[in-house]
């Protein structure tokens, strides 16, 4: 067997395991380990396209012609029900999983929350614009989350 054959077997296997799972989530919490897990999962697909963003931006690489497919993709991972989902838990002070999440997220959900919509906003707005994005439209973008940071992130 070759390797491809392999991973298609895998991945058919992964496929069929997802698909036999349970559509409806639990009505209970997720222990807090997995929260925070899900969370920073969600995040660093943020923080991915972000990156590259940031690289052609600053012209640290030459990929210009792949700005709007990253700006699509943050845009997609910014996406204000994703995000709050990742957050919703109040996982401060629990589980052993490590995080920088700070309890000031949850004690002024409100802000924070329209903190994620903000970033839901600017996102689309750059990834609308694709190519011909602005610079004003980029900084939106880094400042918005740079704000979230410095106010809810540990450093």
């Amino acid at each position: 067997m070759t390797r491809t054959t392999t991973t298609k077997i895998s991945l058919a296997a992964l496929a069929a395991a997802v698909l036999a799972a349970p559509v409806t989530a639990p009505a209970q919490e997720a222990e807090p380990d997995n929260a925070i897990k899900f969370r920073q999962s969600v995040m660093k697909g943020i923080g991915g396209p972000t990156g590259a963003v940031g690289g052609i931006v600053k012209g640290e690489v030459a990929h210009q012609e792949l700005m709007a497919h990253f700006l699509d993709q943050l845009a997609t991972a910014a996406e204000p029900q994703a995000t709050t989902a990742a957050f919703r838990q109040n996982t401060a002070d629990q589980g052993m999983a490590k995080t920088t999440a700070l309890p000031d997220i949850w004690e002024n959900w409100d802000d924070f929350e329209e903190r994620l919509q903000k970033l839901g906003e600017v996102t689309t707005a750059a990834a609308e614009a694709g190519a011909d994005v602005t610079q004003d439209q980029l900084k939106a973008i880094f400042d918005t989350c740079k704000g979230c940071h410095d106010e809810y992130r540990e450093d």
